[in-house]
């Protein structure tokens, strides 16, 4: 620095240091907002992911068992299943494809629809857990195409994301079954039960 001031080159040093941390400051704002608009979508999709599970847990919530010669007529295929859930009522789950993810649909008891949408997920199927097997359609066939007989234990949402293929959610289906069941452990079906007072002596 001279007698009467800065010079031209010292000047333009502090002005290039300054436009250096002015950019940098810029730099690690931009990067700071990507990071929290990424937390933000991680957070909304935990919530979609959480009100699907809770959604499709409401829908079969005390409900069932279900199984292949259930009068209520339970029958499910990729993107749909319902059953008869009261009375003159039917109850479903539907999946549809929407231009940001997969939108869960459940229509329950009360005939009210709740829909939840999975961002970042395609190709998204139901899938049918019974107690002989897995597959994509209740109640499930066989190669000759006679039905098994098999109980309804769980519904799966398999869906594909960034990762590929996996499972968004699954609600279980508790067999609880009826007073007036009489379970038959090898055709795993509940059969009607005879009251004590009909049985003759």
């Amino acid at each position: 620095m001279s007698q009467d001031g800065y010079t031209l080159a010292e000047t333009l040093a502090a002005l290039m240091i300054i436009g250096l941390a002015i950019g940098g400051l810029t730099e690690g704002m931009r990067t700071l907002g990507l990071i929290q608009a990424s937390a933000g979508h991680a957070m909304a999709d935990g919530r979609a992911l959480r009100g699907a599970h809770e959604a499709l847990g409401r829908l079969l919530d005390g409900q069932g068992p279900f199984t292949t010669g259930d009068p209520r007529g339970f029958s499910g295929a990729a993107q749909r299943f319902s059953f008869d859930c009261a009375a003159s009522q039917s109850c479903a789950a539907a999946l549809s494809p929407t231009p940001t993810g997969e939108m869960l649909s459940v229509t329950g008891p009360s005939g009210a629809a709740d829909s939840v949408i999975l961002r970042g997920v395609s190709s998204a199927r139901f899938s049918f857990e019974g107690s002989a097997s897995v597959g994509p359609v209740w109640p499930p066939a066989t190669p000759d195409g006679t039905v098994q007989s098999q109980t309804l234990r769980a519904v799966t949402v398999i869906g594909a994301g960034p990762a590929g293929e996996a499972p968004i959610t699954r609600a279980r289906i508790w067999a609880e079954q009826p007073s007036t069941c009489a379970f038959d452990i090898i055709g795993q079906i509940c059969r009607t039960a005879v009251a004590p007072s009909t049985v003759a002596p």
